[in-house]
């Protein structure tokens, strides 16, 4: 996935993901944990939730943001990782035509989603 991010996304891109550090190592691409948005919530939960009513404000703000790169991996475990797969569900439940999958691993585990109507900065 590194490397197909790396041959097929501008280099200005902007990578959203819960394990941005490495996707900017191995990218060399900016990245921003999906946690920013909600980095209290997905740690310090009681229970996993599976409600997401501010889904449409997450994805404003990646569009301010210039982020237009959404992956969804399994690397991190634990209450964080089903939180974002829960977030990922709802993304794509709620807002099907805005993300557009343009990689996906062959097992799967791996994809990385373009958001639409999503304009990179110029550089």
């Amino acid at each position: 996935m590194s490397d197909w991010i790396k041959h097929h996304t501008p280099n200005n891109a902007i990578l959203i993901g819960d394990y941005d550090a490495a996707y900017y190592l191995f990218t060399d691409r900016k990245a921003i944990p999906l946690g920013s948005l909600d980095s209290l919530k997905s740690r310090y939960i009681a229970a996993v939730t599976q409600d997401f009513p501010q889904a449409g404000q997450f994805l404003e703000s990646f569009r301010h943001m210039n982020a237009c790169y959404l992956i969804q991996d399994p690397m991190i475990g634990g209450p964080e990782l089903l939180y974002f797969r829960n977030l990922f569900l709802t993304l794509r439940t709620v807002f099907p035509s805005t993300l557009s999958p343009i990689y996906v691993s062959g097992d799967g585990l791996f994809v990385v989603y373009r958001i639409s109507d999503c304009q990179e900065k110029s550089e």
